[in-house]
């Protein structure tokens, strides 16, 4: 008997050795497959891509051999819960999903799930400490013992930071070895406790934030640094980029930042709205029709066999109007939709949308249907030239095979009383940009003001005006958006509204080009 319990002991002090190591040095990458717990009946994760089955994802992983998963689990998590497998494939549970995930990784994989502050401040503190307790406890082959914090800066903000401290020495007792945060607002002190945290990349120029990452640097108990573009804010302006500068900021920005200033980039990969298999390059650019997986792939694990790219037809889509093309987010319906429409092609979306701006931003001959009109002259046209400058950006030296303008705006001229020059503004927009794009075979989607004001003559004006130019225009077409504004009939659409609004523009534009 004694013989029996020095082996168990020795067994066990050699285990949380391995365990106390802390983060392993190496590639990092961040897919979250079992989330949104407060939205489940038991209130343990569910399954967030239904597009894809557990196999799916530990083929991911098998391709880009991590050492650290992270997050990859949000919440409490049901050991015997199902998750989808491929048809004809034996059943699986999220233990031996999680387990197999930690196989498919490099060597000593490890999974870092989050735990999410915001859970204390909507009132829901017993449940934050259910799921700290249970991801300590998952019966997993490697075990957690180590677990991120979201929302730190917004916490202490709010709670303070006598209770910040509690939270963190509480999370200690349990047995976690290290705590990391997200330190997404800037630096906040760790009070000891810290040992690695996350900071952002800056949106506005998708350069690195280093002041956030000095300040981390000089917290002696934080010795592990790690940049996320987080969601959803930072992803969702991300994916607003051409796909070859997305692949830009991370084989030139971030790869040379981490040799130089030592931190790990977490590798988006698949979570939220994000999936880095949809999100493709130019067939004709330099990463030749990549996704940004396989981006991803030859930054981390270069010596795994890519596939090859075809060289296909090159479709521009431009999205140009005011608000509500604004907050119509393409990566939701349009860019998915017209994607698999015209599979193995290469797909270019440029947007170009501001709030509140009329027709003359775009037109550059435009002048106003009365006298006396108090307009700034100056601004007439410069949306357009913004759009121009997107647009060369995105193509290069490349020629685009089809050019499809999808336009939602009218909201201004209709309200400003200049609807009577709208139709000529319109036609003379879309006759603008062929002569600068040099085709005449350019497609055309609208979409028509919605019914929120119908009655008023300006408004009624350009709704029919915005019909009869996609009816008379041969490569015209219209979408209806009456039914996308909500019960109480606001000029700004519901986010199913905007989902919606996606869609028709891409079934639109889809229909057009088969035509030709």
């Amino acid at each position: 008997m004694v013989v029996r319990l020095f082996i168990i002991m020795l067994v066990a002090c050699c285990t949380l050795s391995a365990i106390g190591e802390g983060i392993p040095e190496g590639p990092q990458i961040r897919i979250i497959p079992l989330a949104s717990p407060l939205k489940s009946e038991d209130r343990c994760g569910q399954w967030m891509h239904p597009e894809y089955t557990a196999e799916d994802i530990l083929e991911m992983i098998e391709g880009l051999k991590p050492q650290v998963l992270e997050p990859y689990i949000t919440g409490a998590q049901n050991p015997k819960a199902k998750v989808p497998v491929r048809k004809g494939n034996p059943k699986m549970t999220v233990k031996e999903f999680l387990n197999a995930s930690l196989d498919a990784g490099a060597p000593g994989c490890i999974i870092i799930p989050k735990l999410n502050l915001t859970w204390i401040s909507w009132g829901k503190e017993k449940y934050f400490w259910e799921a700290a307790e249970n991801n300590y406890t998952l019966p997993l082959k490697r075990p957690i013992r180590i677990t991120n914090l979201d929302n730190w800066n917004g916490f202490i903000e709010k709670h303070g930071e006598k209770r910040a401290r509690e939270v963190l020495e509480r999370l200690k007792d349990i047995g976690y070895e290290q705590l990391g945060v997200n330190m997404a607002g800037g630096y906040k002190e760790g009070f000891g406790h810290l040992s690695f945290a996350n900071f952002l990349i800056n949106k506005e120029t998708w350069e690195l934030r280093l002041s956030t990452l000095e300040k981390m640097k000089r917290d002696p108990h934080i010795n592990q640094y790690y940049l996320y573009i987080d969601y959803p804010g930072q992803m969702d302006e991300f994916m607003e980029l051409p796909v070859d500068k997305q692949a830009d900021v991370f084989t030139k920005v971030i790869r040379q930042g981490q040799k130089k200033e030592k931190f790990t980039f977490v590798y988006p990969v698949l979570f939220d709205k994000w999936d880095a298999n949809k999100q493709l390059t130019s067939k004709t650019g330099k990463y030749k029709g990549a996704s940004m997986y396989e981006v991803i792939q030859n930054e981390i694990n270069p010596g795994h066999k890519k596939s090859a790219a075809t060289i296909g037809k090159l479709h521009l889509f431009i999205l140009a109007g005011q608000s509500n093309m604004k907050h119509m987010l393409p990566f939701d319906t349009f860019t998915p939709a017209v994607t698999e429409a015209f599979r193995g092609d290469d797909i270019v979306v440029v947007r170009n949308a501001v709030g509140g701006c009329p027709i003359r931003r775009w037109y550059k001959d435009w002048k106003p249907a009365t006298e006396g009109f108090e307009y700034n002259d100056s601004r007439t046209g410069h949306m357009y030239e913004g759009m121009q400058r997107k647009i060369a950006e995105a193509l290069g030296d490349r020629k685009p095979d089809t050019v499809t303008l999808v336009w939602m705006q009218g909201e201004r001229d209709a309200a400003d009383g200049q609807h009577g020059v709208y139709a000529e503004s319109l036609k003379g927009l879309i006759r603008q940009l062929s002569t600068d794009l040099n085709r005449h075979d350019i497609n055309f989607v609208i979409g028509r003001l919605s019914d929120t004001r119908v009655g008023e003559p300006g408004w009624d004006a350009v709704r029919e005006i915005q019909v009869e130019t996609a009816t008379l225009y041969k490569r015209g077409a219209w979408v209806d958006t009456d039914d996308l504004n909500g019960p109480d009939n606001d000029v700004h659409y519901t986010d199913d509204g905007y989902r919606k609004l996606g869609e028709r523009f891409a079934e639109k534009a889809i229909g057009l080009m088969q035509k030709q």
